[in-house]
């Protein structure tokens, strides 16, 4: 059996950092820019002076209460990851999500980096497809080859032609909601579809320290005004380690904790639901003034959020940077990073390894090349986590003392029954002996483009809508182009 616990919180830490939260939100406040929102927070019974609100303690531990109980949480989502936990495997012990939203694609044939398109964004949705337990909590690319103010709107165009599911795509702009409104009935067939379980989403996100702004806001208040049941609310929070928090790791954690507790409270007043406790760290390289998500103490925070996720009552705990990298291609340094954050995931309890698969340079960069590596690194750490039996079956003491002394196991019934339970096969990694290697010197790298190659090259292409849904999707990205830019 495999047993792992990996903490960096007591719970005495934890007490403290939550009473200092509450401290913050009840004499410092947040800022929220929208006064809808402000109304909704003075009637739930905070303090609203100017932009500034206020959250008594006894009001923000009230839905501390909600948020420890899972049958709150904002529609079974993954904390604001729009990944909804309906669409995990209960029984897979390792999760293998696919994430990103890059805006370059580091190309396949030339190995340099380039904007990405739409036709990046179809073949990656092909890709994860075919990686079996894999799934999808944002797009992998977000398309350049568009006007910049309908990037949201023609990432869903394509993900939902090509991909089983599309709401993890996300809207960006209040500008594109009614397009999305309009295209999200195409898709579902239905305005009543549509309204029930929308192809889309929307998370209002923090901006550190303390402040929440309209144009986040102003998504989310428009989707509840149209009657949208799920997937959006007020969301994470990504402060900076020594920018827009303290430089040290138990201060950051404080004012992270604060800024997820007036999330939850925003989103209990708005919706009457809970996203649970979210934080997305990263530090500041102090040498070169840039951001870094695969830094060690990036590390020790991503594990201090699945102690505090555990504190505040989620069932199931995700380390939030499991497989990101600040490397901007598929090299050695990418491998460390991924590797080292992954493990410790795996180690730590969570199964949920996300922000993600082919991610490079925090996101920026995406390579479906390392997209299938990291699938790959997935796959080892899921047979780590599966661990091993030890009874008398399996230790096969009869079937030692019969081979005996120098003797040999390939050819024993015993080998051929637990072969396939007990090895895991890698497809990318190369085990062949130095004098095979040598004949042809391909690495995992070739390997990997070459699984990308044959995906891509498979059969048909796999469409999900039809030929006048496609059609309609078209003339609408066509409209909203003619009509926002």
């Amino acid at each position: 059996m495999f047993e792992s616990s990996v903490h960096v919180l007591s719970s005495q830490d934890m007490d403290l950092i939550h009473g200092s939260a509450l401290e913050l939100l009840r004499e410092l406040g947040v800022r929220v820019d929208h006064p809808d929102m402000r109304d909704l927070l003075a009637d739930f019974g905070c303090r609203v002076e100017g932009s500034v609100v206020r959250f008594p303690t006894a009001v923000v531990e009230s839905v501390v209460d909600k948020m420890r109980d899972p049958a709150n949480l904002v529609d079974g989502y993954v904390g604001t990851l729009p990944l909804r936990r309906d669409r995990i495997s209960k029984t897979a012990r390792v999760v293998p999500v696919a994430t990103g939203q890059a805006t370059l694609a580091y190309d396949l044939d030339t190995d340099k980096l380039r904007p990405a398109t739409q036709q990046d964004l179809a073949d990656a949705c092909r890709v994860v497809e075919a990686l079996p337990g894999a799934v999808t909590g944002h797009p992998v690319y977000l398309p350049q080859d568009c006007p910049e103010i309908v990037r949201d709107l023609y990432a869903l165009k394509v993900v939902a032609q090509h991909y089983p599911y599309s709401d993890f795509v996300e809207i960006y702009s209040p500008q594109t909601v009614p397009y999305f409104l309009e295209m999200g009935r195409v898709i579902c067939g239905s305005d009543e579809a549509m309204l029930e379980n929308p192809p889309f989403c929307s998370w209002a996100f923090a901006t550190p320290p303390f402040q929440f702004g309209q144009h986040g806001l102003e998504i989310i208040l428009r989707l509840k005004e149209r009657g949208i049941k799920r997937g959006y609310g007020v969301g994470g929070v990504m402060p900076i380690l020594g920018a827009s928090t303290p430089l040290t790791l138990a201060g950051y954690l404080v004012m992270q904790t604060a800024e997820s507790l007036a999330c939850n409270v925003m989103n209990w007043a708005l919706l009457g639901r809970v996203t649970g406790y979210s934080g997305g760290p990263a530090i500041l390289d102090m040498r070169l003034a840039t951001a870094s998500q695969s830094a060690p103490e990036a590390v020790l925070l991503d594990l201090a959020c699945m102690d505090l996720q555990r504190y505040y009552g989620d069932p199931d705990p995700m380390l939030p940077y499991a497989l990101q990298a600040d490397s901007k291609m598929p090299d050695i340094q990418a491998g460390i990073e991924k590797a080292f954050s992954a493990t410790v995931a795996v180690l730590a309890g969570s199964r949920i390894l996300s922000a993600g698969m082919g991610c490079l340079a925090m996101s920026g960069v995406t390579s479906l090349a390392q997209l299938v590596i990291d699938y790959e690194l997935c796959q080892y750490l899921n047979r780590l986590a599966q661990g091993f039996v030890v009874d008398e079956e399996h230790i096969g003491l009869e079937v030692i003392k019969e081979v005996g002394i120098g003797g040999s196991f390939l050819s024993e019934p015993h080998t051929r029954k637990y072969l396939r339970q007990t090895l895991y096969f890698p497809e990318l990694t190369d085990r062949r002996m130095v004098g095979d290697w040598q004949q042809d010197g391909r690495g995992m790298l070739d390997h990997a483009k070459d699984k990308v190659r044959r995906i891509l090259q498979a059969g048909e292409r796999r469409e999900y809508l039809s030929a006048e849904q496609v059609r309609e999707l078209e003339r609408i990205a066509a409209k909203a182009v003619k009509e926002l830019t």
